[in-house]
C-alpha cells in the first residue's frame, strides 16, 4: 500500500511539473517569437510565403520542396485560422513550445534537479535568439530545433532503434538534416565497439539492429527526398525572386569551403557593430562541447560528438558560415553540455 502511494504521489508531482513546465515553454514560446516577429518584420510573412510556396509546388529552390512537414501543417491548421500566415505562426510558436519543454526534459534527465533543468531551458532560448539572422527564417527550423530536442533526450535516455527509427520517420518530411540522425544510429554502436576494445569503455556488442534500422532510414530517406521533389515540383522561382542568384544550378548543393574560410578571417579580423566573431566562438564552442562530452561519458556522448562534428563540417563545406540559423538542430546537444558541465563543476568546486 505504501509503495502503491509512493507512485501515485511521484506520477502526481510528475504530472503537475510537466503541466507548468508546458505553460512556461508556451509563454517563453510565444517571448521569442515576439522578438522573432519584431526582428524580421516583413521577412517574417516572406518566409510564410515560402512555406506556402512548398505546399502549391512553387517553393524558392528544388530542395526545398521535400520538406513538406511544416507547410502541410500551416496548411491544415489554416482551416481554422484566418489565413495561412496566421496558421504558420501558431505552427511556429507551436514548435518553439514543445522544443522548450524538451530542454527541460534535458535538463531534469542530466542533473536530476530543478536548477539543472532551468539552467538548461534558459540557454536553450539564449542559444535560439542567438542564432537568429536576417533575412530568413523557416517552418523547418522551428520544428528541427523540436525534433533534435528529441533526438537528442531519446539518447540520454538510451531508447531503443524503434524510437529514433520513429523520429527519423517524422523528421525526413521536415528536412534532409534527419539524415545525421540515421548516421547517428550507424556510427554510435560502432564507436561504442571501438571505445570498447580500447577498453576505455565496458566491452559493448555491437547493436546490429541500429545499425540496420539507420542504413535502411538513409536509403530511404534519400529516396523519399528526391521522390517528393520530383512529385511534388511544379516549378521553382527563386530565379524570379531573387535577381541577384547564380543564373544556373543555384538549387544544387554548392560548396563554401573557401568562402567560408574568407568569412572566418573576415570575422576574426574586422571589428564592427555586427561583431560577427561572436559566430566563430560559438562555432568553437559547439566543437570543443563535442569534444568535451565525448571525454566526460564517451559510452553515452561519443557517438553523438562525432555526429555534431559532422554537422559542423557540413555547414562549413555546403553552407554559409554567418547564416546562424543553420546551427539551430546544435542547440540542444550545446544545452545539454552546459548541463553537464555545471552539474560537474558544482559536484566539484574548486
Amino acid at each position: 500500500m505504501w509503495r502503491r502511494l509512493t507512485l501515485e504521489t511521484a506520477i502526481s508531482r510528475q504530472a503537475k511539473e510537466n503541466l507548468v513546465v508546458g505553460l512556461l515553454a508556451a509563454l517563453c514560446a510565444v517571448a521569442q517569437f515576439r522578438l522573432i516577429a519584431m526582428m524580421f518584420q516583413v521577412w517574417y510573412g516572406r518566409a510564410a510565403e515560402a512555406a506556402n510556396g512548398v505546399v502549391i509546388g512553387m517553393p524558392h529552390w528544388r530542395s526545398y520542396q521535400s520538406r513538406i512537414l511544416g507547410p502541410y501543417m500551416a496548411e491544415a491548421f489554416s482551416k481554422l485560422f484566418p489565413s495561412y500566415l496566421s496558421a504558420h505562426v501558431f505552427v511556429s510558436i507551436g514548435a518553439l513550445t514543445i522544443a522548450g519543454f524538451f530542454a527541460w526534459r534535458l535538463g531534469r534527465t542530466l542533473a536530476n534537479h530543478l536548477m539543472g533543468a532551468a539552467l538548461s531551458f534558459t540557454t536553450f532560448h539564449i542559444l535560439f535568439a542567438f542564432c537568429l539572422t536576417l533575412p530568413w527564417i523557416y517552418i523547418w527550423d522551428y520544428l528541427s530545433v523540436a525534433i533534435f530536442s528529441a533526438f537528442v533526450l531519446f539518447v540520454i535516455r538510451e531508447r531503443s532503434w524503434r524510437w529514433f527509427a520513429g523520429l527519423f520517420a517524422i523528421a525526413i518530411f521536415n528536412r534532409e538534416n534527419a539524415l545525421f540522425i540515421a548516421l547517428w544510429m550507424i556510427i554510435d554502436p560502432v564507436v561504442r565497439h571501438v571505445l570498447g576494445r580500447r577498453k576505455l569503455i565496458t566491452m559493448q556488442p555491437v547493436d546490429r539492429s541500429m545499425i540496420a534500422a539507420g542504413v535502411f532510414c538513409v536509403a530511404s530517406g534519400l529516396a523519399l527526398t528526391e521522390f517528393l521533389r520530383r512529385a511534388l515540383l511544379v516549378r521553382e522561382v527563386g530565379y524570379e525572386l531573387f535577381r541577384d542568384a547564380p543564373e544556373t544550378h543555384f538549387s544544387m548543393v554548392q560548396l563554401q569551403l573557401f568562402n567560408n574560410f574568407g568569412s572566418l578571417i573576415h570575422a576574426l579580423t574586422t571589428l564592427d557593430y555586427n561583431m560577427q566573431f561572436v559566430i566563430v566562438a560559438m562555432v568553437l564552442m559547439m566543437v570543443g562541447a563535442a569534444v568535451y562530452m565525448a571525454c566526460v561519458d564517451p559510452l553515452r556522448w561519443a557517438g553523438l560528438g562525432l555526429v555534431q562534428l559532422t554537422i559542423v563540417f557540413a555547414i562549413l563545406l555546403v553552407g554559409v558560415l554567418l547564416e546562424t540559423r543553420l546551427y539551430i538542430e546544435l542547440i540542444p546537444f550545446l544545452t545539454s553540455a552546459v548541463v553537464v558541465a555545471a552539474a560537474r563543476f558544482s559536484s566539484n568546486p574548486a
